[in-house]
């Protein structure tokens, strides 16, 4: 028996075992916990704004938020990334300078992720929150618009209808405004995956909710009726931020203390100056293109 075989029989296993736990502790959850996983390579001001917005959201309302760096993407190369200590004590120092007390006691940063020795997968990472804390939290995961386009091609997703539920929230720049969004997220809810989509606008939701309709037979009707949710949250506004730019920038210029980019708070970059967390980074030389998508690698 091949080790690729092998690892799949596991995975199975583990995915199965946490989605009978979930389901039998469906009842008997005690937090609502939103799981919000990015490379924090580095913490940029956008991240900050989305933490945020999830710790003072009403709908859905959350008494947690886990945050969770993650590993290598499937996608990109080591190189591409600060070591993870250095990514790790960058969030750390975000969440200190950036959030009250009382907002930290809310969150935590989950290092399953980093740990791993294989590439993150976010169906896995979600297994082994339920599996750890015998599925007394319910999880939603916590994703800006971007996934909405790419989620229904991320590994195993359809085993995150068992596992969680899913919300999307604004992202400067990206669109939903438009058929293959919407044909997106109408296969989220035929995979029975519980979808939240957030608009600042009752004028965009309603857009978005007659696209998702349109044309569509009793059976896509119900699912929807059952499974999607949309709703309206004026502070959704998230500040757009580019951590691929970010890290161009300290390649391609010289160190400074008073010349602080785009995107990232003073402490951030005194951090990075003073550690050279991406001086020898040759992935890191070209700044990313504007584009309103991302390789799905979760």
């Amino acid at each position: 028996m091949s080790t690729k075989y092998s690892n799949y029989i596991l995975e199975n296993f583990l995915v199965k075992r946490a989605s009978r736990l979930r389901k039998r502790q469906q009842k008997h959850l005690t937090q609502r916990i939103a799981v919000f996983g990015a490379s924090f390579n580095p913490t940029t001001l956008g991240h900050v704004d989305f933490i945020r917005c999830l710790l003072q959201s009403s709908v859905p309302s959350f008494e947690r938020v886990c945050l969770i760096p993650s590993g290598q993407s499937p996608l990109k190369t080591a190189a591409e990334y600060a070591s993870a200590r250095n990514r790790l004590q960058i969030l750390d120092l975000v969440l200190q300078t950036q959030f009250t007390s009382l907002e930290r006691a809310r969150l935590r940063v989950e290092t399953t992720e980093v740990t791993r020795q294989s590439p993150s997968w976010m169906v896995m990472t979600l297994t082994s929150l339920i599996l750890s804390h015998r599925a007394q939290e319910s999880y939603t995961l916590a994703c800006g618009y971007d996934h909405l386009l790419q989620m229904h091609k991320w590994y195993r997703w359809s085993d995150l209808a068992s596992l969680c539920e899913v919300c999307f929230y604004p992202r400067t720049q990206v669109d939903i405004l438009n058929r293959i969004a919407a044909e997106a997220c109408v296969a989220l809810c035929r995979g029975k995956i519980k979808v939240t989509v957030i608009f600042i606008h009752t004028a965009q939701k309603e857009e978005f909710f007659t696209l998702c309709v349109q044309g569509k037979g009793e059976r896509d009707l119900k699912k929807l009726a059952q499974y999607l949710t949309l709703t309206c949250d004026p502070m959704a506004n998230i500040r757009a931020s580019s951590a691929s730019d970010i890290r161009a920038f300290y390649h391609n210029t010289e160190p400074n203390q008073n010349n602080v980019p785009e995107g990232v708070g003073s402490e951030v970059h005194h951090y990075i100056i003073a550690h050279d967390c991406y001086l020898n980074n040759s992935a890191s030389i070209t700044p990313k293109k504007k584009s309103n998508t991302k390789p799905a690698n979760r």
